[in-house]
């Protein structure tokens, strides 16, 4: 299963959700604005991915 989690960081208690996911074998893409460096370790290791947008709010 694949899951696209926009925001992971946003909310800090969505990274156990994101953890949660990848226990039990999914693979977790993240989608944000922030840069990867400045995410938790926790967040990180439970991402299998991680891709990077300057704006969440332009679709282009």
């Amino acid at each position: 299963m694949n899951y696209i989690h926009f925001s992971p960081y946003f909310q800090p208690n969505y990274i156990q959700f994101s953890r949660a996911l990848r226990e039990e074998g999914a693979n977790v893409l993240g989608l944000g604005d922030s840069p990867y460096d400045i995410l938790k370790p926790e967040l990180k290791k439970s991402l299998t991915e991680y891709y990077r947008v300057d704006n969440l709010h332009n679709y282009d």
